[in-house]
């Protein structure tokens, strides 16, 4: 995993914003909703609860939603297996025969994945 996706998904498992070259992560927004940005072209969704008591609460994940946006590139890829890595997911992106792959099966540029 390259430096900047180690960032990418630190921010992106703390709720932080980040941003570094052609990746970005924002924070937790009202929608309790985090996403993740390549060249401004949105591939991640994550949205988290609070769970717990008022006292001793903490936000946990609840879905994650990755699509290539159109763009089916090896950095896109590499960015979304960091975040299938990060999250502790065996799933990958890939591509075989010139066609985009999610877990050997074969995906359009523009689907949607929940992990």
């Amino acid at each position: 995993m390259r430096k900047i996706e180690q960032r990418m998904v630190e921010a992106m498992t703390t709720g932080k914003t980040f941003s570094l070259h052609n990746t970005r992560v924002t924070a937790l927004d009202y929608n309790a909703m985090s996403r993740v940005y390549l060249h401004d072209n949105l591939i991640a969704k994550l949205s988290w609860a609070k769970r717990g008591t008022l006292l001793k609460s903490r936000w946990e994940l609840i879905k994650t939603e990755c699509t290539l946006a159109g763009w089916g590139t090896v950095t896109t890829r590499s960015r979304l297996n960091a975040i299938c890595q990060g999250l502790g997911h065996k799933s990958r992106f890939g591509q075989r025969k010139g066609q985009q792959v999610f877990d050997n099966q074969v995906i359009s540029d523009d689907d949607w994945v929940t992990l």
